[in-house]
């Protein structure tokens, strides 16, 4: 038998994470795998928002912001589950982050994606803090922490592709910012002050630390989509190793998420 070309693979790969395969007719979920920020990150980005709006914030750009409530440091994106596929994929993860101890994550600086001359998406970094890199995570050949949490949760759930960045999702910008050199012609043309105006926020804020948090968990989430924004809801939480569990609760309900 041929080996499976890299799409099939690749298929074969999400097709087991989800249960829900192409011409499926199936109840499903939304699903994707998490940490949570905590509240000195929330806090401290509630000081940067403004000065972000006020740099991108013009006539012919569009901006959808995130609502704190659902900002999280995504580890894995699942997408359609079968309903039936959820407690097997908890039950995976469980498994396979057996021994994976707890950590200090840092939120320093920002991204601009996929690029900093076309950018769709304004960012906070998100890695392990200075003291985890500077031990025993810095010697290993294998990436920090948070990067080994990430592959660990995409191998148990079919959809590790080599790369993980850590990162917050603040804006989701509906039109590409650029210079004139893309689509769009003078349309994109005119909204070039905007991008220097971003470009030069982002600038200002880089090298700034917004405060770190305990990673003492990971959170299977359900995304519920609808017409005002997404509807977040913790499935399972999976305490790592050492943690405390009353420390790390999961919420019931994560709230209304809308976009504005």
């Amino acid at each position: 038998m041929n080996e499976p070309g890299r799409n099939e693979r690749a298929e074969s790969s999400a097709d087991r994470a989800t249960g829900v395969r192409p011409g499926d007719t199936v109840a499903s979920v939304r699903c994707f795998v998490a940490v949570e920020p905590g509240d000195p990150i929330v806090r401290a980005m509630h000081e940067v928002l403004p000065v972000l709006r006020g740099a991108v914030e013009a006539d012919d750009v569009r901006v959808g912001w995130t609502r704190p409530e659902g900002w999280h440091v995504t580890l894995a994106f699942l997408g359609d589950v079968a309903e039936e596929a959820v407690a097997e994929i908890g039950a995976d993860l469980e498994r396979a982050l057996e021994g994976a101890a707890p950590f200090e994550i840092e939120a320093s600086g920002l991204l601009l994606l996929p690029s900093p001359s076309r950018p769709r998406v304004i960012a906070v970094a998100v890695a392990v803090g200075e003291a985890e890199a500077s031990g025993r995570e810095a010697a290993s050949d294998t990436g920090d922490a948070l990067s080994r949490l990430a592959h660990r949760v995409r191998r148990a759930t079919g959809t590790d592709d080599g790369s993980f960045l850590g990162h917050l999702t603040l804006a989701r910008l509906r039109r590409p910012l650029a210079g004139g050199d893309g689509p769009g012609g003078g349309r994109v043309s005119k909204r070039k002050p905007a991008l220097l105006a971003l470009r030069a926020r982002v600038d200002e804020l880089q090298g700034r630390s917004f405060g770190r948090v305990a990673v003492g968990s990971v959170r299977l989430m359900r995304s519920e989509l609808g017409p005002g924004g997404a509807r977040y809801s913790c499935i399972r939480q999976i305490p790592l190793e050492g943690a405390s569990v009353a420390a790390n609760r999961p919420d019931a309900q994560l709230g209304h998420v809308p976009t504005v």
